[in-house]
């Protein structure tokens, strides 16, 4: 029997387990903003943003960085000028 799928549901991403800075859980093709403390000033450095990807059983950017510098900005379905294009 054949089950109608609504157009209008979206992209479905595989969540990772993982909550961002804020809490917010973090599905694969999220985009996330990621930030460090300097040791000097205590200042939020700026570092990059990243398309949030699983590579080689792992989930990129989080083999490098920790979830709790990192804050979910968007994803590459709705937001794909958040990237840079090399990136997209």
């Amino acid at each position: 029997k054949n089950i109608p799928f609504p157009e209008d549901i979206g992209t479905i991403d595989e969540f990772t387990g993982l909550s961002d800075k804020n809490g917010t859980p973090i599905y694969e093709g999220d985009i996330v903003k990621i930030r460090d403390t300097n040791q000097k000033g205590g200042l939020p450095d700026f570092l990059s943003l990243e398309e949030v990807r699983f590579v080689d059983y792992q989930f990129i950017p989080f083999n490098q960085y920790p979830t709790g510098i990192c804050e979910i900005i968007g994803n590459i379905y709705e937001n794909p000028t958040l990237l840079p294009q090399e990136q997209s």
